[in-house]
């Protein structure tokens, strides 16, 4: 994706704390602005994953940080009911990426977070089952 000098010009700016969710970051925020989008038919761009790219190693990270992001606007109350349907959708996801990862902490906060947001009905039986194991303990190989 690509943004035109004149946003910048206008007083925006993407946050450099952030490692891994700094475009979703910028994107969701223009977005909430009601900045305008056009496409640009074609390829304009690539980027190449290897083992050395922060994207392919650095995982959990991503997740905590997209996972910030996502609960974030979604807190905002910003968004129309479709769009924050898809957003908890999203942000239910990257809470699974962060039980995978073993942020058990970070995960229990995010289910917490997405019961406020959408109420107990946005929380499936499974996510609930790992929740429940994020407090007990994951079962062990004897």
């Amino acid at each position: 994706m690509f943004f035109h000098r004149a946003l910048f010009d206008q007083g925006w700016r993407i946050d450099e704390s952030l490692r891994h969710a700094m475009d979703a970051d910028f994107l969701i925020r223009l977005i909430l602005d009601n900045v305008p989008f056009h496409a640009v038919p074609g390829l304009s761009g690539t980027m190449r994953l290897h083992q050395g790219a922060k994207t392919a190693y650095q995982q959990d990270v991503g997740y905590s940080e997209a996972a910030k992001v996502c609960a974030s606007a979604i807190a905002s109350g910003r968004m129309s009911a479709p769009v924050k349907r898809q957003a908890l959708k999203g942000y239910h996801n990257m809470l699974l990426g962060l039980f995978r990862s073993g942020r058990e902490r970070e995960f229990r906060q995010g289910v917490h977070s997405l019961m406020r947001f959408g109420g107990i009905g946005a929380v499936p039986p499974k996510t609930f089952a790992r929740y429940l194991l994020s407090l007990f303990g994951r079962p062990t190989a004897k």
